[in-house]
């Protein structure tokens, strides 16, 4: 095989991964998933720079165009409650002192060498490489020692967790902020601290799960996490008989009779529309059953002979306000069979601090819709989707109060309550109990008058249990039931047919074994 065509196979088989990888994640569809994520991670340096060219066509800062607008980085960034290992030690062999005095010289002209022997120009991120070397002299036995427990005490403790503030509480440190940094930023972070300056310091991200009730996530927010890139008007949506037209739509005339012709009739700023032979006829603010009866009777009544039809065409652009806690608040096009969800999606979803159960519609300053999605996202129940019209405003207040529930139930999670909740309505929003859970063991963490911490007992077989009324900040644990047979007999060892048997009364050991055949040799 020639060279030329070896090094052309060498190359595509390195691109293999990239353009894998640039496939599940396109320019203009949604934010990759934490899947993607990891793939991309996995890649060397140039492979991820391929896809990011690729995603933006080689232009610098249009990734938060082709995500949708929002402010999104493929690369993982440290936040709150992140697990994360503080890898400390000694550095390398010390530099004998013809290199330190070369490096003394080289810092004097305009290039200077890196550790690994590169020469690089002299800038100041690329004079921040060489402060260890500026500052690394012979230690004494006495600094070793202590530099040595303090390596030992900061090892000692990891993995370490960043507090709400996403600060690292190291021992012997005044908290670090690393809110928004990478893993690389955050090494170089700790590096410039001035104990820290003569060793060498690496931080590492732990993709953790959490468990318990810290892991759990508030239930609904997914639901725009994967929102479309557009919100054009849809043209070829069936229209509603109580569709309200309005100036921008357009009607389709089809006449019929002693003249046979099609008219497309456009909705004016007053609210009218020009009818060659009838002149204007005022539709605007009727429903479109109510134009089309409208129009066909005109039609019938002054033109002899004709008959009309009267169906929908393009349908107007309306205008409207998404505000309160919405990822992008703003003023919104929409289509004029937009609803309340149309928008919100539009908007990029709900906050995690906003309401998903009390999102209000107001029209003329006057709340004329409260949408609450659980009844969408629990029971499929669409009744609450109102439509929208020209000027309307939705807004979205902040959370109200939310209850969590973890263990033997189908779908963990956060719940913001509303109006009166008990237990039971609270497990049904879970989607019930496991078929391993333990009714008669579970229990409620509240917060009593008194600020105290409590843990209640309750028993969700009983009636009392179930209408237990939930306040907020209430934490809902259901047991598992035990491993163990209540009830039977367990047969293991060196048999043929090894598992439970059912118990009765008098029963004996050759009613389990019956015979010397079921024993293996």
């Amino acid at each position: 095989m020639r060279p030329a065509v070896r090094w052309l196979m060498a190359a595509m088989f390195r691109l293999l991964p990239v353009l894998v990888l640039a496939s599940v994640l396109p320019a203009h569809a949604q934010v990759p998933t934490s899947d993607q994520l990891g793939m991309f991670q996995t890649l060397s340096p140039e492979q991820q720079q391929a896809i990011l060219d690729s995603m933006t066509g080689g232009q610098q800062g249009s990734m938060n165009d082709s995500l949708g607008g929002r402010n999104f980085s493929l690369i993982p960034v440290l936040k709150a409650d992140d697990v994360v290992i503080v890898e400390v030690a000694f550095p390398g062999p010390p530099k004998t002192p013809e290199q330190r005095a070369q490096e003394a010289a080289m810092r004097q002209s305009a290039t200077q060498v890196l550790p690994n022997g590169a020469v690089v120009p002299r800038t100041p991120a690329n004079e921040s490489l060489l402060r260890r070397d500026r500052t690394s002299q012979p230690l004494t036995p006495t600094d070793r020692a202590r530099l040595q427990q303090l390596i030992d005490l900061i090892l000692a403790r990891n993995p370490y967790t960043l507090d709400g503030a996403a600060q690292l509480n190291l021992p012997g440190f005044a908290p670090i902020s690393l809110n928004g940094l990478t893993e690389e930023q955050a090494t170089q972070r700790l590096g410039v601290e001035p104990v820290l300056l003569l060793l060498d310091v690496q931080i590492v991200r732990l993709p953790v799960v959490r468990p318990g009730a810290v892991g759990l996530r508030p239930f609904g927010y997914d639901l725009f996490e994967a929102v479309p890139s557009t919100f054009a008007p849809m043209t070829d949506a069936p229209v509603p008989a109580d569709y309200v037209v309005g100036p921008g739509d357009h009607l389709n005339v089809q006449l019929f009779g002693r003249q046979n012709r099609t008219l497309r009739l456009v909705v004016n700023r007053d609210g009218s529309v020009t009818f060659p032979e009838l002149g204007p006829i005022t539709v605007a603010g009727l429903r479109f059953e109510e134009a089309r009866s409208k129009i066909e009777a005109r039609v019938t009544q002054q033109m002899i002979g004709v008959s009309a039809s009267v169906s929908m065409g393009e349908i107007r652009s309306i205008r409207v306000f998404v505000l309160g806690e919405a990822n992008q608040p703003g003023n919104y096009a929409v289509s004029g069979l937009a609803t309340m969800t149309t928008a919100l999606f539009a908007s990029g979803g709900v906050k995690r601090i906003g309401s998903l159960r009390d999102i209000q519609l107001k029209r003329q300053g006057n709340v004329v819709r409260t949408l609450d999605l659980y009844d969408l996202l629990i029971r499929g129940d669409t009744s609450g989707d109102t439509k929208l019209q020209p000027g309307d405003v939705i807004f979205i207040p902040p959370v109200g109060p939310t209850v969590t529930v973890e263990g033997e139930v189908r779908r963990p999670g956060i719940y913001e309550l509303r109006g009166t909740t008990n237990a039971s309505g609270l497990l049904q929003m879970a989607g019930g109990l496991t078929p391993e859970s333990d009714v008669r063991r579970a229990s409620l963490t509240r917060v009593d008058e008194r600020s105290r911490r409590i843990v209640m007992e309750t028993d969700f077989g009983s009636p009392e249990g179930g209408s237990m009324l939930l306040r907020n900040g209430d934490s809902l644990w259901v047991g598992r039931l035990r491993p163990q047979i209540d009830s039977g007999v367990m047969l293991e060892g060196f048999v043929h047919r090894p598992g439970p048997v059912p118990w009765r009364a008098e029963m004996r050991i050759t009613d389990v074994i019956g015979s010397m055949d079921e024993l293996k040799p």
